[in-house]
């Protein structure tokens, strides 16, 4: 139970007010705050995004640990990142060598900045997903993007693909779990990286597998209650704009201004 956490894409249910908040509202207001992650460039800005977060996190009312565990997915792309910027930059005061290749303090803090910036962006993402129904997020999605089906693009398909896509995110996470633990019980080891490589690459064919019985269930199941693309679709529950649901844009905008401005 200690070790469980929350995946991008799953929705944990809840009566916060991020949970109450409009799911278009949610949406924009990610969006505004990652384009300002975006222009980080200061420890201060860095602060303020953080803060900005940190907050979003305890109003949501999630547990903030099982939040924070859902970076272990992204973990190794983190440390890749750092590595690689560190590599990069080769100027500046060096920090320390090793077997004579210099490290430069440039590339460590600069390395630093792009994992942090990079580490809010994901965990806006997942407090979105987490906060807000699979249902609801199609449904934003689908008015947002409603001026561009005057240019013929198929918004409620696109809305009803991502959707999709994010609800199969933490199905797939339990799948490999399922696998993995199958794959102990016949006695594979996985102690060790070069084993626990190698056993990964074991769980991709039955997870490939797995996958398209659950995309051809889905499917089925669509068919069965009569899905049809080219029909407008019915909403039980109208979203409503309310006046919170402008406030939090606002709050976004201005900690995006302040995120800029330092």
């Amino acid at each position: 139970m200690s070790n469980e956490s929350v995946l991008l894409g799953q929705y944990v249910h809840g009566k916060s007010v991020l949970h109450r908040l409009d799911a278009r509202a949610k949406i924009v207001s990610v969006f505004i705050f990652a384009l300002a992650v975006f222009g980080v460039g200061s420890w201060l800005s860095l602060l303020i995004s953080t803060i900005y977060l940190f907050s979003l996190m305890v109003l949501s009312k999630l547990s903030i640990p099982m939040l924070l565990r859902s970076l272990k997915v992204v973990a190794l792309f983190l440390l890749l990142f750092f590595l690689l910027q560190v590599l990069a930059v080769r100027e500046g005061k060096v920090a320390f060598s090793i077997a004579g290749f210099p490290l430069y303090m440039e590339g460590i803090i600069e390395a630093g900045v792009v994992v942090w910036r990079t580490m809010l962006l994901f965990m806006a993402a997942t407090l979105m997903t987490a906060t807000t129904s699979p249902l609801h997020i199609t449904s934003a999605v689908e008015s947002l993007l409603k001026p561009l089906k005057r240019l013929g693009v198929p918004v409620a398909e696109l809305a009803l693909m991502m959707s999709i896509a994010l609800r199969f995110i933490p199905i797939l996470k339990r799948e490999l779990d399922l696998i993995r633990r199958a794959q102990q019980a016949r006695g594979v080891s996985s102690e060790g990286f070069t084993k626990r490589l190698y056993t990964f690459s074991a769980l991709l064919v039955p997870l490939f597998v797995r996958s398209l019985k659950r995309a051809e269930e889905l499917a089925e199941a669509m068919e069965a209650r009569g899905y049809d693309s080219k029909v407008p679709r019915s909403v039980w529950k109208k979203s409503k704009w309310s006046l919170k649901d402008t406030f939090a844009v606002a709050l976004a905008l201005g900690t995006a201004g302040l995120i800029i401005w330092f």
